[in-house]
């Protein structure tokens, strides 16, 4: 059921070249192995306009010990199997719990699935430092109709049919556990309008991070799980 159904996006076109690296040694890595991918080609742009610093970041990928280059860091994760490029996600969206990589819109999808209560593209799932590992905190927007009720917390968990923080939060656990095999730390469920976005719409994750530790967010009930 955790299976995750992934697109092939085609092959690389005459003059182009596509590569899978592992980021962290810049080696390249074999078929069908999740990296980074690179991209080199006559459609490549030679950098940004006055930023040296950011197109050396960039612009300026090369192979560790062969030096082959210079390559575009995409901040895309991906594999190549059979040739054909396969995108996972980016690379900032990936957090590391317990040795594993997880992406966090995975995560994300999985809550927003779980209750009706909880607002779609409205959930941050970060990791943060507690006794010296890195755990995972999600933060969910409650739906301003259900958001009474979950606040009052009149109902017990018992009866997962009824709205309550208990149960949402039950309901949170049991997904995050059953599809990725991971507990949370903290689950932060706030009122509508409170996780940043973009102006695309995107979630602001590393702010919302940084407000949960701030204790900055708009909570409509938060407790550590331990």
């Amino acid at each position: 059921d955790s299976a995750r159904v992934l697109v092939g996006c085609g092959r690389a076109r005459a003059a182009h070249q596509v590569i899978i690296v592992d980021p962290e040694t810049r080696q390249q890595c074999p078929a069908d192995k999740v990296g980074e991918i690179w991209i080199a080609g006559a459609s490549v742009a030679q950098g940004y306009w006055q930023h040296s610093e950011t197109t050396g970041q960039v612009f300026e990928g090369y192979l560790d010990g062969t030096g082959q280059g210079p390559y575009l860091r995409s901040g895309d994760l991906g594999f190549l199997q059979d040739g054909e490029l396969f995108v996972c996600g980016r690379l900032k969206e990936v957090i590391v719990l317990g040795g594993t990589n997880h992406f966090s819109v995975d995560i994300e999808m999985t809550v927003e699935q779980c209750h009706p209560a909880i607002r779609a593209n409205c959930v941050a799932a970060v990791a943060v430092e507690v006794r010296g590992a890195e755990r995972l905190v999600v933060i969910a927007e409650v739906d301003r109709r259900f958001a009474a009720a979950v606040a009052s917390q009149q109902h017990e968990a018992k009866d997962p049919s009824l709205v309550s923080v208990a149960n949402v939060k039950a309901a949170i656990h049991e997904a995050v556990s059953r599809n990725h095999d991971l507990s949370a730390h903290d689950l932060c469920l706030v009122k509508q309008s409170t996780i940043s976005k973009t102006s695309s719409g995107k979630i602001q994750r590393h702010v919302c991070r940084e407000r949960y530790l701030a204790g900055n967010l708009v909570l409509v009930e938060s407790r550590a799980q331990g």
